[in-house]
């Protein structure tokens, strides 16, 4: 992921951070699942071990006016989990990552993941299978004469040929990765070691549907039954089966989100993926 720096975002800055009391400090802990849009503004914030933040897809804004502190594992995640999409429906799109600010004058401790992803689409419907071809009609029946004996009659008619199957539908997209701004002015790197690792990546397209199954060909008609003087004629061959459809096109894979510094330094140790 290019880090950036873009005129005009002191102002996008402030729209993610709409003011707010503060109190001296907030420790994080555990699991925290936040239902809108949050500003967490405090002297220090602290970040145990194994923390864990889930945004939703809610904007998020970390401000430590004094500084922000990792220690052992935390992580800031855009979703608990990476195939949720907006919808159960076949086909649906895949959700966003949201806005996500990290603001201090420096960060202490050891590295908060940040995985701002979106989440994948979910796979398209599975296409219709054919209807079963027609039944053919029944054959006729033989007649008697003293002079030619059995004559005439027929065999039934061929069955129908199958539907053909439906195509599957399109797999939805994956939703977008959210972007990363941060307003960080010292301590991003701990020696060689990042104290922050960012992967803003969108979520992968929903495979295609299924396609629909070739629908059998239809019985053969039935033989005409036999009389008192001659036997009865033969059923008729079932019907070709129809054509497979086609399986349905995979969904596009989403935008990863930009992952901007506000700053514009160039922190070598700044690990993130595109």
């Amino acid at each position: 992921m290019k880090l950036t720096s873009r005129f005009g975002l002191a102002l996008l800055a402030a729209g993610l951070s709409a003011a707010s009391g503060w109190a001296e400090d907030r420790i994080f802990s555990g699991t925290t699942a936040l239902d809108k849009d949050t500003y967490f503004k405090y002297g220090t914030i602290t970040f145990q071990d194994g923390a864990t933040i889930v945004s939703n897809g809610h904007r998020l804004t970390l401000e430590g006016t004094k500084k922000i502190r990792f220690n052992g594992t935390p992580t800031l995640v855009s979703y608990a989990t990476t195939l949720t999409a907006l919808s159960a429906n076949p086909g649906a799109t895949g959700r966003s990552g949201g806005p996500i600010l990290i603001k201090t004058p420096i960060l202490e401790g050891t590295t908060l993941t940040v995985r701002n992803i979106g989440t994948s689409g979910k796979k398209g419907d599975n296409g219709a299978p054919g209807p079963k071809g027609a039944k053919g009609t029944q054959g006729t029946q033989r007649d008697w004469n003293p002079w030619n004996g059995c004559i005439g009659g027929s065999d039934g008619k061929p069955g129908g040929a199958g539907g053909d199957g439906g195509d599957g539908g399109a797999g939805g997209n994956g939703g977008g990765g959210g972007l990363v701004l941060l307003d960080i002015r010292a301590g991003v790197c701990n020696g060689a070691v990042s104290r922050l690792s960012i992967d803003a990546t969108g979520g992968g397209g929903g495979a295609g549907g299924d396609a629909g199954a070739a629908g059998p060909g239809g019985d053969g008609g039935e033989g005409a039954p036999g009389t008192a003087y001659c036997n009865g004629t033969s059923p008729g061959p079932a019907g070709p089966p129809g054509r497979p459809g086609r399986t349905g096109p995979a969904g596009g894979d989403g935008n990863p989100g930009p992952v901007i510094d506000m700053n514009n330094i160039v922190w070598p140790c700044l690990q993130s993926h595109p």
